[in-house]
């Protein structure tokens, strides 16, 4: 063998120890990388559990304090609650106000509270409760005991519906349970919500109001809008003012500023809300529909641009509507009636 086919040959070797060396070291290094990755897997598992028991227990940590906040909120509320009952109670009791003598349960009724803490009723009203088969007329024939018999049936009807307007509840509505309202003598039959009469200056205001509103009708839909929804009655005289109030839900009605007429009303509850301001009334339809809550509306009369109505419909004694003032049967014929007329302002406060 020549001396460089013995040099070919000791290379040759070399490079298979190499190659070798290098497959053992990159076994080596593969072999260490995969341990690495294994620790590193067991690892994150290891986080991954404390993760959730972290997450489990932060859950758990929230809805503890949820818990309190909601106790505390509860607890807030029972104690203004009491709060206020009360202090209704103590007016209750300054303005002599009494429960008739077949009883009541004075907490059972708080809308009772609520709307008669403003009124001087004295010895006028009573509080008493509907029993089976009760109604306005049997009850009322229970508060004025002989006397009832000897009333005139016109005089009846004033007082059955002077009871059914205070108490802002159809008579047909009355359940066995509720607390009522009853007027207790016949000076009772003078009862109002709303002050006898309007100031001279309140009437020039409303006035300026009202004119401002029929003018900004004409200028934003233009007279032949304007002819269609007032039909000739925006440039007559008007007399009459429609208040609507949504803390005691009740209307009135003036006539050159002297309280003509009262009435409940039921407007709209929560998430509908009937919204506070001056309106005039637009037009109006004896037999209006709603499509979109699929009920008639009888004597409708439109005062908004977006939907609004007085019109007949359920009183059941506290805000149930989707927006518009519902009224009694022969009140909302009255302001029917009188829409036909004249366009006249609308109060809502």
């Amino acid at each position: 063998m020549s001396k460089s086919q013995r040099l070919l040959f000791l290379l040759s070797l070399f490079l298979i120890f190499l190659s070798d060396l290098i497959f053992l070291l990159n076994e080596e290094k593969k072999e260490r990388i995969e341990k690495l990755f294994e620790a590193r897997e067991k690892r994150i598992a290891f986080l991954n559990r404390d993760m959730v028991s972290l997450e489990k227990e932060r859950s758990r940590l929230l809805f503890e304090r949820d818990k309190i906040l909601r106790e505390l909120e509860e607890q807030k509320r029972k104690e203004k609650e009491l709060a206020r009952k009360k202090k209704l109670l103590e007016l209750w009791s300054e303005k002599g106000l009494r429960p008739y003598r077949f009883g009541h349960r004075i907490f059972d009724d708080e809308k009772y509270l609520e709307i008669n803490i403003d009124r001087n009723f004295a010895d006028d009203f009573v509080l008493a409760p509907v029993t089976s088969g009760g109604s306005y007329a049997s009850l009322l024939k229970k508060v004025f005991n002989n006397q009832w018999n000897s009333f005139s049936d016109e005089l009846k009807e004033k007082i059955v519906t002077l009871a059914e307007k205070v108490n802002r509840l159809d008579r047909k509505y009355l359940r066995v349970g509720m607390n009522l309202v009853l007027p207790a003598s016949l000076e009772a039959l003078e009862y109002s919500p709303f002050k006898k009469r309007l100031s001279e200056e309140e009437l020039a205001e409303i006035a300026e109001k009202r004119n401002e509103l029929v003018s900004k009708y004409w200028n934003d839909f233009g007279s032949a809008y304007g002819n269609r929804i007032f039909q000739n009655r925006a440039s007559k005289e008007w007399h009459h003012i429609l208040v609507i109030d949504l803390a005691k839900q009740y209307f009135g009605i003036y006539r050159d500023g002297e309280l003509i007429h009262w009435g409940p009303v039921s407007t709209g509850r929560k998430d509908f809300e009937t919204p506070p301001g001056f309106y005039i009334s637009l037009w109006q339809k004896y037999d209006w529909y709603s499509y979109t809550y699929d009920a008639p509306m009888w004597n409708a009369v439109n005062f908004t641009t977006n939907g609004l109505f007085t019109h007949q419909g359920v009183l059941p004694g506290y805000p149930q509507s989707h927006g518009c003032p519902r009224m009694l049967e022969g009140d909302s014929k009255l302001v029917y009636d009188i829409s036909l007329n004249e366009v006249f302002p609308i109060i809502v406060k």
